[in-house]
């Protein structure tokens, strides 16, 4: 490198990309706005209710309760960093788009991964956020469109 010179580095991570792409979705998106009644069925698919946020994008939480995770001795809470999450956004042709962040053990990961790419969901990250964790958890972050019922059922 040149005395002097400026090296400048931008990496856009698949979380990242996928947000900004989100945000140009909904910006663009010419659909009415959508009501309650429009996502009963995927609340239904999904066994819960969502909440609705800015910009009509409805957001459903799934903590891991289920899971007793441990880092370096202290118990990790699903609230803290064992809470999978996705939400949809209507977009044009009647369809919608989801994206999302599973937590999943090593073992859960194979076969969420085959069943949503059998289904037309995508995965853009897999990766850890705890470190010298047991039992060991990653998590996958999707992205998909299509008919929002059938989305939510896959997922």
């Amino acid at each position: 490198m040149q005395s002097g010179s400026t090296v400048v580095s931008l990496r856009l991570t698949a979380p990242l990309f996928g947000a900004i792409l989100l945000a140009a979705e909904m910006a663009s998106a010419q659909e009415p706005a959508s009501t309650a009644a429009d996502w009963t069925r995927v609340e239904q698919a999904l066994g819960r209710k969502g909440t609705m946020n800015p910009g009509d994008v409805l957001k459903f939480s799934f903590p891991r309760g289920d899971l007793r995770v441990t880092a370096g001795g202290v118990q990790v809470r699903p609230a803290l960093a064992l809470g999978s999450w996705v939400a949809f956004k209507r977009i044009p042709g009647g369809h919608a788009m989801v994206m999302g962040d599973l937590v999943l053990t090593e073992d859960e990961v194979g076969p969420v991964m085959s069943r949503l790419q059998d289904q037309g969901v995508e995965q853009t990250a897999l990766h850890n956020h705890v470190l010298m964790e047991s039992p060991r958890v990653m998590y996958l972050h999707i992205e998909g469109r299509g008919d929002p019922v059938k989305l939510g059922a896959v997922i």
